[in-house]
Parts: structure tokens; C-alpha cells; sequence
């Protein structure tokens, strides 16, 4: 809540607003009224959509995804020892995989993907293979 006054044309401001943390989106109703009886409503979204590839599908993030950085990591065996996945080897479902700066956990899906979305905002970080 916050209220302004303008000196130089006497006009008073009261201004209202909340934010909702509804998990795939913030909600942002905002309403203000002057003394010149000037009513103003508004309302603000933010989200982020990520493309899930353990569900292959675009998800829908409560936070920008631009901003924050989401990351994929695929865990598969090497069989051939190049570091390299080539064809004959094979992806590792169940993996733990952790972020040690962003304090993340996932397990990769069948197809040995993990997907870590909402990091934060120019945090380096490790991963680790549980």
C-alpha cells in the first residue's frame, strides 16, 4: 500500500497491491484512486515455460525461466570410454542427480533426463551424480 501527494497540482494518490505465489504464475492485482477521482486497476502476470524433457511437454514455471536459467542433464553409460553418448549405449534411469549451489535434487526419467528449472540468477553450480 502506498500513498503519493503531488505538490505542484495538490493530487493525492492511494495505490493497493498484492502479489499471489499461485506456483505455475505470481499474480499481481494493483488498484489506485486519486482525488481527481481517477480510479486504475490492473493486473500482472509473471511465469516462465521451460520444455520438461522428462515429460516432453512445455511446462509452466511460477518464475521466469529467462531470468532464473532452467538446466537439462542426461546420464547415460559409456561404454567406449570417449565421454560421448553414441548409439549402443544406454541412457540411466533413476539417477540422482544434485546441484550443489542451488540445493537441487531430481532423478532422471526413463530416458536418463534430469531437468532443473528456477535457478538462480548468475549462480555457478556442480553436479553431482548421487
Amino acid at each position: 500500500m502506498a500513498a503519493t501527494r503531488a505538490v505542484e497540482s495538490r493530487q493525492t494518490e492511494v495505490t493497493g497491491q498484492l502479489d499471489w505465489d499461485a506456483k505455475v504464475a505470481r499474480i499481481s492485482p494493483t488498484v489506485s484512486y486519486n482525488t481527481e477521482k481517477e480510479f486504475v486497476a490492473g493486473l500482472t502476470t509473471r511465469f516462465g515455460l521451460a520444455k520438461d524433457p522428462l515429460r516432453d511437454k512445455i511446462t509452466m514455471y511460477g518464475s521466469p525461466s529467462t531470468v532464473t536459467g532452467a538446466m537439462s542433464i542426461f546420464v547415460f553409460l559409456v561404454t567406449n570410454g570417449d565421454g560421448e553418448f553414441n548409439e549402443g549405449e544406454e541412457p540411466i534411469p533413476e539417477a540422482v542427480v544434485q546441484s550443489l549451489q542451488t540445493g537441487g535434487k531430481q532423478t532422471t526419467g526413463e530416458d536418463g533426463f534430469a531437468f532443473f528449472p528456477n535457478l538462480r540468477e548468475m549462480l555457478r553450480t556442480d553436479v553431482y551424480l548421487d
